[in-house]
């Protein structure tokens, strides 16, 4: 039996990087290697592929949280809940959402500048 639980905040590899991969070769029909520098790369190396993430932080921090209350992983509910409320978020029974937010092109593009300078 799979035990539903959420990730480990301490994994190896990176979920995003993973994520990429599984759609990528889903639509490419490629099979692509998880690496480093670029985080994706073909066996041949003739792709390569740098993933980023441009979310909203508050947004994730606010699903982080909501998926270890909702597993019972925090030691202070009520902290957990306050500090979803200062992010905008909201817990109800059944579900969290996260405060609303816009694609924000100058995010992405800060994003994308820090990666070209890790390369």
């Amino acid at each position: 039996m799979i035990e539903k639980k959420p990730l480990s905040s301490n994994m190896k590899l990176d979920y995003y990087e993973c994520y990429a991969k599984v759609v990528l070769e889903n639509k490419l029909n490629y099979k692509l290697i998880l690496d480093d520098k670029p985080d994706l790369r073909s066996k041949d190396n003739t792709i390569g592929i740098e993933v980023t993430n441009a979310t909203d932080e508050k947004n994730e921090e606010t699903f982080v949280l909501g998926t270890l209350l909702q597993s019972n992983k925090v030691r202070n509910r009520n902290k957990v809940l306050k500090k979803i409320k200062r992010n905008g978020g909201l817990v109800e029974e059944y579900f969290i959402s996260g405060r609303t937010v816009h694609d924000n092109i100058e995010k992405i593009i800060k994003c994308l500048k820090n990666k070209l300078k890790k390369l």
